[in-house]
């Protein structure tokens, strides 16, 4: 298979997001469960923004991405 990176960039983003919604550094320590769909619509969010760009690409060019 191909090496494929983008999958665990979207993976520490959802991470990064429920860590960071449910610890106290920012003085908000939300539930678990609450925050673990906010994140991932937050890591949905960031695949939309950089997958919206590639619909435009064809042939040679869409696989290099």
């Amino acid at each position: 298979g191909l090496l494929d990176l983008g999958y665990a960039a979207f993976f520490a983003i959802g991470a990064y997001t429920t860590g960071l919604l449910s610890s106290p550094q920012l003085n908000i320590e939300w539930n678990f469960w609450l925050v673990l769909p906010i994140a991932a619509a937050v890591a949905a969010l960031f695949g939309v923004i950089l997958g919206s760009p590639t619909l435009r690409l064809r042939g040679d060019y869409l696989a290099i991405v």
